[in-house]
């Protein structure tokens, strides 16, 4: 089991990659329910999500190690705590009812990842409770995208 995580730590990443959308005419076609923001408001989101894809990462290997405290405090990095800085203005009205919601239960999905592992600590529950983790990233994925507009486009 832990070689089989070792060698597949990275395979959502690479089909993350290959799956995003690489021309004009596939974003135009792109039926996602577009999310307006500024180019701050935007880097602001995509920092996050990066933040998540590089905790997601690091938790996988730490799994692999069994590695729980480092699991744990991953998850906790990515937490309720950081949904607490200070986005840039006009971010919550910005999102859609439904992306208001997937943001906060993933952030809480981690905290929760991190008790149960120092709990629990075993593959199989902290792999189920990751992946409904991930699942709010798919789902919003999904339904959502984003969409840079010139601040002055809101005015």
């Amino acid at each position: 089991m832990t070689q089989f995580l070792r060698k597949n730590a990275l395979v959502p990443v690479v089909v993350a990659v290959l799956a995003w959308p690489v021309s004009s005419a596939a974003l135009d076609a792109d039926p996602r329910e577009p999310i307006y923001l500024d180019p701050e408001q935007a880097e602001y989101v995509r920092g996050v999500m990066r933040t998540f894809m590089q905790v997601l990462q690091g938790i996988n290997v730490a799994m692999a190690e069994e590695d729980w405290k480092t699991v744990a405090e991953l998850a906790r990095s990515a937490g309720q705590a950081a949904a607490t800085d200070n986005p840039p203005p006009g971010m919550a009205q910005a999102f859609s009812d439904q992306w208001r919601q997937w943001g906060p239960a993933t952030h809480a999905g981690f905290d929760e990842l991190a008790m149960e592992v120092e709990v629990m600590g075993d593959i199989p529950t902290a792999l189920s409770h990751l992946g409904g983790v991930m699942q709010n990233c798919v789902a919003c994925h999904a339904v959502h995208r984003i969409e840079v507009i010139d601040p002055l486009d809101r005015l």
